[in-house]
């Protein structure tokens, strides 16, 4: 399955309280709602463009190579792997897996704090 498409949220599991927890600022949490992300692969490049509040991030990287991104306000190093239809963000204790169908997305956080669910329809 190749890995692009636009997304937008339309539910979330824990994700208000994950987000406090890492000391998001409150403006930015109640912008998680309106939350969108758009995904490009290109061979074994991906890039994840996220829109939230008006404002968008993008980061690109290259399957099974280290790369720099800014989670939680903070920058990371990150490693990236590509299971079929799955993607895995690592870096450090904290996970991210996008979890890809054909109707949407769902992308889990987990991490020593706790674990949270963004809920997603293919736009």
């Amino acid at each position: 399955m190749v890995l692009s498409g636009k997304y937008s949220v339309i539910g979330e599991e824990n994700f208000v309280k994950y987000l406090k927890d890492y000391g998001v600022p409150e403006e930015q949490v109640k912008g998680s709602g309106q939350f969108s992300i758009e995904f490009k692969q290109d061979g074994n490049k991906i890039t994840i463009t996220q829109s939230a509040s008006g404002k968008s991030k993008v980061v690109s990287f290259t399957i099974g190579e280290e790369f720099e991104e800014e989670l939680f306000g903070h920058k990371i190093k990150s490693n990236a792997k590509l299971d079929g239809d799955i993607l895995v963000v690592t870096n450090g204790e904290h996970s991210r897996t996008f979890n890809f169908t054909d109707n949407g997305l769902e992308i889990v956080h987990k991490s020593p704090r706790g674990s949270a669910k963004l809920i997603f329809k293919k736009d």
